[in-house]
């Protein structure tokens, strides 16, 4: 017998996916209108690339965004 099972993303997953390419367009609009390449817009890009491709150290770079996003809103 030769299944194939299919692994679909679960909804919180797919809510994240669809977050991070609102972040990621909105990131590309931010740096093409005010010319602002910093690490928090730039950051947004490997972390989508790891989150569609599954990759495997994704969850070291979600923390370490998070982390930085965290630092760079407190007062």
């Amino acid at each position: 017998m030769n299944q194939i099972a299919q692994s679909t993303m679960p909804l919180r997953v797919k809510a994240l996916v669809c977050l991070y390419i609102l972040l990621t367009l909105i990131a590309l609009w931010r740096m093409t209108t005010f010319y602002a390449f910093d690490l928090l817009t730039l950051g947004v890009l490997p972390l989508l690339f790891g989150v569609l491709t599954r990759a495997p150290w994704i969850k070291v770079v979600l923390f370490v965004y998070l982390g930085l996003q965290t630092m760079a809103s407190s007062p």
